[in-house]
């Protein structure tokens, strides 16, 4: 009912050429601009935000000036000066180092090394507070625990990690491993990878891959949300190519995002899964 409300926002936020998200009560505003740009995109999106407050207070809302959040992301190789503040309201908004963005944490140039962080760190908490009380529990049950306060947290979001260094991914992998460890009490001078073996546990890049051919396959069947429908589809070559000797996908209108790692994964998937993803129907017994 509260986005059936504020639904105006979207008309208002459109008409001044600035990109947006709605999520309950949170909304988002993106502006992309080159740096000889600055001064104009910070006037568009001060007007923005100007009007979106007035029609807060005309419909009895408050925007909030002291929770709103102002990052500027820029290329780690062609960094850029920051946007000095941004006006709302009374208050001066000046951008932060990192933004939370539903359970991810963003930072500048975006190489989601504060979010790998914060990950681990939540999730060694949990590990630790299962391990006092490990000797209580049998393994399937310290396994339930592990899932449900560790396990969760390193694959939320986990897809937004394909392409990172291996340094970085290695440390969410450390972590699955001490859980791992807990769960059947095992030394840590012994090799993980039986380990993960016998819990049929796949190791974190295998999890981040697999998550990535998952969206893949329900995009390709419509089984996913329409923004990630519309942009995805089989590609067809105006040559003819037999399927085992060429298998692709083309994402329509994308910049640089974790999707673009699509058709690198979906190129070294076994041809017989790439069959099944292009022509079997999901709900047919081979899928």
């Amino acid at each position: 009912m509260f986005i059936l409300f504020t639904a105006p926002l979207q008309d208002i936020i459109a008409a001044h050429g600035v990109q947006f998200m709605v999520y309950a009560d949170d909304t988002q505003l993106y502006i992309a601009f080159q740096p000889k740009d600055r001064e104009g995109a910070v006037k568009k999106l001060e007007t923005c935000i100007a009007e979106i407050k007035s029609w807060c207070t005309h419909n009895m809302l408050v925007l909030n000036d002291a929770k709103t959040e102002l990052i500027h992301f820029t290329s780690r190789y062609r960094p850029s000066d920051w946007i000095p503040s941004v006006k709302i309201g009374n208050s001066l908004i000046t951008p932060s180092p990192t933004a939370r963005n539903l359970g991810v944490t963003s930072d500048s140039v975006f190489n989601l090394s504060a979010h790998v962080d914060k990950v681990c760190k939540s999730a060694m908490n949990s590990i630790c507070k299962i391990g006092h009380v490990r000797k209580y529990l049998d393994p399937k049950s310290t396994e339930i625990l592990v899932h449900a306060f560790v396990s969760s947290r390193l694959d939320s979001c986990n897809s937004l990690l394909c392409g990172l260094p291996a340094k970085t991914i290695a440390k969410v992998q450390r972590v699955q491993n001490i859980a791992a460890r807990l769960v059947l009490r095992i030394p840590t001078c012994q090799n993980i990878t039986p380990v993960l073996q016998h819990l049929h546990w796949l190791p974190v890049e295998k999890r981040i891959m697999f998550k990535i051919l998952l969206i893949t396959f329900k995009s390709l069947h419509n089984m996913a949300p329409t923004f990630l429908s519309d942009i995805i589809s089989p590609y067809k070559p105006k040559r003819h190519h037999h399927l085992r000797f060429y298998s692709g996908l083309y994402l329509h209108g994308l910049q640089q995002n974790c999707m673009d790692n699509v058709p690198l994964l979906f190129s070294g998937t076994p041809f017989q899964i790439i069959s099944g993803m292009l022509n079997h129907s999901p709900h047919s017994n081979n899928s």
